[in-house]
């Protein structure tokens, strides 16, 4: 996904089902919604909290995802630049280590050799 213009901030994920829906149609729901949004005609001085920012919502039957639209500065805007992360806006303290461990460890070795440094994102 191509998303130059703006950080994503992940706010909520919820699976109701015992399977995982596929996530290509609220990634091409979400690309077309960053594609639609100026980054410019978000007026970041009235941004008090992260419910005054554009919005990403995909309700499924198994499936709930929200993320806010953060705009970048116009100097971090690159058009070849891909996220490949969210922004957290809960943390979680301590007693999964070897969960994460184990999560890490299947996770690196789904891609192969990468060129370049990247980010894990697990959902446990």
């Amino acid at each position: 996904m191509k998303c130059p213009n703006f950080y994503l901030s992940l706010k909520r994920v919820l699976f109701k089902g015992k399977k995982t829906s596929a996530f290509s149609k609220a990634r091409k729901e979400l690309q077309k919604l960053v594609d639609l949004i100026n980054p410019d005609d978000v007026n970041m001085e009235k941004v008090r909290d992260f419910s005054s920012l554009p919005a990403f919502q995909h309700l499924d039957p198994d499936f709930q995802l929200e993320i806010n639209l953060i705009p970048k500065p116009e100097r971090s805007r690159i058009d070849d630049q891909r996220n490949i992360g969210v922004f957290e806006t809960q943390t979680r303290v301590g007693g999964f280590g070897n969960v994460l461990h184990d999560a890490i460890k299947r996770k690196a070795a789904r891609y192969g050799k990468v060129g370049k440094p990247f980010m894990l994102a697990i959902m446990h």
